[in-house]
């Protein structure tokens, strides 16, 4: 079994060329995780194109409904699992 963690400091004024920054780190052939625990939806909808599981956490999102319009929002993209 093999895993690599991989953790990049950014902030607001790299969001323009997010994806082109990720993309080179992401390994063909193993999955690539995004875990945006303060919700980020700007960084999250540039990644959509790259990932194959997204972790959330309901409990971050101030009601069920708006957490269930994550999930349905980014369903077609990724995996998602909730950790609550």
């Amino acid at each position: 079994m093999m895993w690599e963690k991989v953790e990049i400091d950014l902030g607001c004024d790299h969001l323009p060329a997010l994806q082109t920054i990720i993309d080179p780190i992401v390994v063909a052939g193993l999955p690539t995780v995004l875990w945006a625990p303060h919700r980020h939806d700007d960084a999250v909808r540039a990644l959509l194109g790259l990932i194959d599981v997204m972790l959330l956490d309901s409990d971050d999102f101030p009601s069920a409904t708006e957490a269930f319009e994550r999930v349905f929002a980014v369903r077609d993209f990724a995996y998602v699992i909730d950790l609550a």
